[in-house]
């Protein structure tokens, strides 16, 4: 598996150019669990301007892959094509343009992907109004599906899987952590890094019609002592 360290730069999207609508949280959620309710992909503006293009196995993506959060900012990341890859925006924990705090009651942030012209569902990253009762997701899989190279789809890998620590919670199909746990770098308490992260599996043909296999790494299909050590992987400090 291949890990890379992104150092945050963030690109502000002026206020015409956001989504008019927020994900809003799921009433229907279940106890211990939080959602948001997505709009589907061809629903979704896109804030990228990413253009359409054939990628290569064992490329890096050019264009790149972008990061959305909270439809205001992204940032641009560009992982190996068919590599296992985790990718960690280093800092992002408590930015105030990625973890707002005053966004509604329910304290939600989101995210999602977006790769020429096509984009993701919405996943939750924070969830909590207050800090004593706010949990962070501290990473997600995303499963890229390509034909002859040009993106098909982009789809998250939920499940809690391998989420064994007894105050973690299950938050939009996802392991999600309490602040408490969160390392932070003034104090130098908590053992969870909680900056944005995400797993990128891939699946389909490249543009020579090579087979891609790394989605076959996703979590979902690890048994879980192998899911701890992938969690752990994200999670640990670095």
């Amino acid at each position: 598996m291949r890990a890379i360290v992104v150092f945050v730069c963030l690109c502000v999207v002026s206020a015409q150019n956001q989504n008019d609508v927020t994900p809003a949280e799921n009433p229907e959620q279940g106890q211990g669990e939080g959602s948001v309710t997505s709009k589907r992909p061809d629903q979704i503006k896109k804030l990228c301007n990413l253009t359409e293009y054939a990628y290569t196995a064992g490329e890096e993506m050019d264009p790149p892959l972008c990061f959305v959060i909270n439809d205001d900012v992204f940032t641009l990341l560009s992982p190996v094509v068919d590599d296992f890859t985790l990718l960690r925006l280093a800092g992002s924990y408590k930015n105030p343009l990625v973890d707002k705090s005053n966004l509604d009651q329910s304290g939600l942030n989101h995210v999602r992907l977006e790769a020429t012209g096509l984009t993701s569902t919405y996943k939750t990253r924070s969830r909590g109004s207050q800090l004593s009762n706010r949990y962070y997701v501290p990473f997600w899989t995303a499963i890229i599906e390509l034909r002859d190279g040009f993106v098909q789809s982009i789809n998250w890998d939920d499940g809690c899987w391998g989420c064994d620590r007894e105050s973690a919670a299950c938050l939009d199909k996802t392991c999600s952590v309490p602040h408490s746990e969160c390392f932070d770098e003034s104090t130098r308490s908590g053992a969870v890094n909680c900056d944005v992260k995400v797993y990128v599996g891939w699946f389909g043909t490249d543009k020579n019609g090579k087979y891609l296999t790394s989605a076959g790494k996703r979590l979902s299909r690890f048994r879980s002592t192998s899911l701890q050590d992938l969690f752990n992987a994200a999670s640990d400090i670095v």
